[in-house]
């Protein structure tokens, strides 16, 4: 039985940045609803479930996964199966927070049923290319995955996050507080970024090297959990100042 052996590899370090931004998110984005409403904690409580969703999805199965596995091409192929399967589990939510905010009435399911389409035609993908991810000499992890799996792995994050960015947007423009306003400027700005950095890694650079193309998405990725954490740590800050005169106003 093979042992296994911890590496700490470039792609490990960015997911687990960019989930420990993410799940600071959620846990503002929830704070931020808690004094609202019946349905806006419900909100709050759903938009925080999709940034802790991927906090898990970055942190735990592909930054604990390419740690763990980095040396085991197998492991790393499981671990490539469980992070699109969650990734599409995630998509399917994102498409339900969406309609259950902006459109009630609206029915999800279609949306849903061919997103749910996409992810499994994505994993059935992998078992019949059998991918063969491993690290390579520059520290970074590569997937190995054909172009038609890396088109469909972006879809999945397209929709996901694409979803997210809709969420915030929109939130932005009918927001009754400033905080929440300023939050969703910012998850909205950030997830739209986001988009560019995977639609760069999984389209634009497909056929470029290996090495750039995997030095470009870790430092991206890793730059976007960088990003978040300091803008939570302003905005936790800004928003605890403005309590405080709050606070001395009413007094």
């Amino acid at each position: 039985m093979t042992s296994l052996k911890i590496i700490i590899s470039t792609t490990s370090i960015a997911f687990i940045l960019l989930s420990i931004g993410l799940a600071f998110c959620g846990y503002l984005f929830l704070r931020a609803f808690r004094k609202g409403d019946g349905s806006q904690s419900k909100i709050g409580l759903l938009v925080s479930m999709l940034f802790l969703g991927f906090a898990f999805q970055t942190g735990v199965i592909l930054g604990g996964g390419t740690a763990f596995f980095a040396g085991n091409p197998t492991g790393l192929f499981f671990v490539l199966i469980a992070a699109n399967s969650f990734l599409t589990l995630i998509a399917m939510f994102s498409i339900y927070v969406a309609y259950y905010i902006f459109a009630p009435r609206t029915s999800p399911v279609p949306v849903i049923v061919l997103t749910a389409m996409i992810g499994i035609a994505s994993v059935i993908l992998q078992i019949i290319t059998h991918p063969q991810p491993h690290i390579t000499p520059q520290g970074g992890v590569d997937w190995g995955m054909s172009f038609l799996l890396s088109l469909l792995t972006f879809y999945l994050l397209f929709i996901s996050i694409g979803s997210q960015a809709y969420i915030f947007i929109k939130l932005f423009f009918k927001a009754a507080t400033r905080q929440i306003k300023l939050l969703s400027f910012l998850f909205g700005t950030i997830a739209t970024i986001g988009i560019l950095v995977q639609f760069v890694q999984f389209v634009v650079l497909y056929r470029v090297s290996t090495d750039i193309r995997i030095r470009v998405y870790d430092v991206g990725t890793g730059l976007l959990g960088v990003g978040l954490i300091i803008a939570i740590v302003l905005l936790s800050l800004l928003f605890r100042k403005r309590s405080v005169v709050d606070k001395e106003k009413t007094s």
